[in-house]
């Protein structure tokens, strides 16, 4: 049985801000595991996260209520040596912004890219380093009245010998709590979203994959194919994937030169988190159905409207800069080429998700 250790106070907000938490510790009961987040994050999902050990819980306070721009909860879960924290946040649809921020899709212009977490779920892991990873399941409902129900876990390791680019075992034990959280939400809100079922792969990490030539791209880059001789006159020889699946949220493509450095990444959001980041992005924003930024290269977008829904997807194309370089030392192409990989990425990604064709820059 796994133990736990109540720390609790006030409400909470979006907004992550650790410094500004309160706390007032109270003790539960030794023997077993009092539910957390309205009763989504139970002791089968703390078991994932937390093997083997016992956890202290934290209710933050951070100057909102649950139910300021869509929360409807928010806990931290933190192993007793400090060495595996957990963040799980819930809300509707107006949460969109803060998760886009929470789960690394804001900025784009990273290394953090997002991979499905497969077995027919609505989400994708996001790993940000070694120590740090979010997973983010975004369901759609059936339930009249309701349109979304988001969640977001973000998982840090500190002080320990295994970090999520290299350990498969961490990034399936979060995307397995993930899900599991997630039924539960679906289960609290009445949401009746589609969910999938149990997580048995771990999820990839993109930075870690080996690319294929350009040519031979496959997944979120197969599109990429028909460039390649174009790509070739930059320097983009070839490109990094995941499965090209229609139920994610997010979708990632990288770039990479003859020295395998990852010069571009291509993005796409669907949905809430398409809106959430809309609205959330001052830098590289996304003003307008497409656009480039003419001031500092290296920065493009364009969007696609879905069909039968008022959400539009976006697709951003961002160009990296490579370790230990300067900003001004990466790669940035022409115009007429960045709408060329707009195009090519975005166009069969929009078809796969029932969208029309993009608007280009």
């Amino acid at each position: 049985m796994l133990k736990r250790k109540h720390v609790a106070a006030g409400s909470v907000g979006l907004v992550m801000c650790a410094a500004a938490a309160i706390l007032v510790q109270q003790k539960v009961g030794e023997t077993g595991f009092e539910p957390m987040c309205e009763g989504a994050f139970q002791e089968d999902a703390a078991q994932k996260l937390f093997p083997g050990n016992e956890v202290n819980s934290r209710r933050p306070r951070y100057g909102g209520v649950v139910g300021s721009h869509g929360l409807l909860t928010e806990c931290k879960a933190v192993a007793e040596d400090k060495k595996r924290l957990a963040t799980i946040s819930i809300g509707t649809e107006a949460t969109a912004p803060g998760v886009a921020t929470q789960a690394n899709q804001k900025p784009l212009a990273t290394n953090a890219t997002s991979a499905p977490l497969g077995a027919g779920w609505t989400g994708v892991l996001t790993v940000d380093g070694g120590t740090a990873a979010h997973a983010t399941v975004v369901m759609n409902c059936r339930a009249k009245g309701r349109e979304h129900i988001l969640v977001n876990v973000k998982y840090d390791l500190a002080g320990t010998d295994t970090h999520f680019s290299q350990n498969a075992e961490e990034r399936l034990r979060l995307a397995q709590a993930t899900t599991v959280i997630a039924r539960k939400a679906d289960e609290k809100w009445k949401c009746h979203a589609g969910l999938g079922k149990e997580v048995r792969q771990a999820p990839t990490d993109m930075v870690m994959s080996a690319p294929k030539p350009l040519s031979q791209a496959t997944g979120t880059c197969r599109s990429l194919r028909s460039i390649a001789r174009e790509a070739r006159k930059w320097g983009i020889t070839k490109a990094i994937g995941t499965e090209a699946v229609a139920e994610v949220p997010a979708q990632d493509c990288l770039l990479v030169n003859e020295k395998d450095e990852k010069v571009y990444r291509l993005s796409a959001l669907y949905g809430p988190l398409a809106r959430g980041y809309s609205v959330g992005a001052i830098i590289n924003g996304v003003p307008g159905k497409a656009g480039r930024d003419e001031e500092t290269p290296g920065w493009a977008w364009s969007t696609a409207r879905c069909h039968g829904t008022e959400s539009a997807s976006l697709f951003t194309a961002a160009s990296l800069t490579p370790p230990f370089a300067d900003y001004e030392d990466r790669l940035t192409v022409s115009a007429d080429f960045e709408r060329k990989l707009l195009d090519a990425f975005g166009s069969k990604l929009a078809e796969q998700h029932g969208c029309a064709s993009p608007a280009l820059p």
